[in-house]
């Protein structure tokens, strides 16, 4: 297997490109063909994770869909790593489909004002050249075991019975993309359902919530350094005079360290509403702080 190119590294920020049409693999064909394979991708997500350096990732979606074999699956991947670093996507300038799947996987979606998202629909086309060939002088005569072996077949017209189970196929890949949508977005089925597979743009996007703020890839990039710096950021509290209620005694030498730094993480990383320096600090009534940073 080729080795997919490395992500492009925004001091500790991971950009990973999703661009063109997607496919579960390509054999080697990306950078001729305009193809990109869920397997390139994963492995540039699976690298960026790993990597110590990398703080988070924001995924360039640059694409009208693809391939519904391997996209879920890639989704989940993306999902279950928001619990180990942030992932946010950038949809720059389409987000459609097959790549929508995937940017709903992010926990934060931004769109340029230009910028489409939706298509959460799947589509089976059937091409019956079975009169163009009789033109042509040719006849096709299938032999085959298994009455159902030449179903949609181009060369003869579709049977109802063909069309019947491609439409079942369709309809169990929608209600999957319907749900996987729908979880990932902490959204109602019904709302996702309600889309009908629509194109949404700029700030329409938002209002169907089916993205989160309007913005570029940069905007993205640079909004998360900001969110990670904070985060990161050591509150100094140089001998402060402080009543530790609400704090179970904790020691406060700084918030980065000791029970505060501890129960705040935890409150955190659980997506408590308590989720700022300064409500933790009101909670355990520091007081008269020389210096905070």
């Amino acid at each position: 297997m080729p080795q997919a190119p490395r992500f492009t590294d925004y001091r500790g920020v991971a950009v990973i490109p999703i661009h063109g049409t997607l496919v579960q693999r390509t054999a080697g064909l990306e950078a001729l063909s305009g193809l990109t394979s869920y397997q390139a991708i994963a492995q540039q997500f699976d690298a960026a994770l790993a990597d110590p350096a990398v703080r988070g990732i924001v995924l360039d979606i640059d694409s009208p869909g693809g391939e519904a074999a391997g996209v879920f699956d890639l989704a989940d991947k993306i999902h279950a790593a928001r619990q180990t670093k942030p992932v946010w996507a950038a949809a720059n300038d389409a987000a459609f489909s097959a790549a929508y799947a995937l940017a709903s996987a992010a926990s934060r979606i931004f769109v340029t004002r230009t910028a489409g998202v939706g298509s959460i629909g799947v589509i089976a086309l059937h091409v019956d050249q079975s009169r163009r060939d009789a033109n042509a002088g040719l006849s096709y005569t299938p032999i085959l075991a298994g009455a159902r072996k030449n179903d949609g077949s181009p060369y003869q017209p579709l049977s109802p019975e063909a069309r019947a189970a491609i439409q079942t196929e369709v309809d169990r890949l929608y209600e999957l993309f319907v749900l996987t949508v729908a979880e990932q977005r902490g959204s109602a089925a019904e709302a996702i359902r309600a889309t009908e597979a629509g194109l949404f743009f700029g700030q329409d996007a938002l209002d169907a919530g089916l993205a989160d703020r309007i913005g570029t890839l940069g905007d993205a990039v640079q909004q998360m350094h900001t969110e990670l710096d904070a985060v990161a950021r050591p509150l100094s509290l140089e001998s402060p005079t402080m009543s530790t209620r609400g704090c179970k005694g904790a020691n406060l030498v700084g918030w980065n360290g000791g029970s505060f730094g501890r129960q705040w993480r935890r409150r955190r990383d659980r997506g408590s509403p308590a989720f700022s320096v300064s409500t933790w600090a009101a909670r355990c009534s520091v007081t008269k702080p020389r210096s905070a940073t």
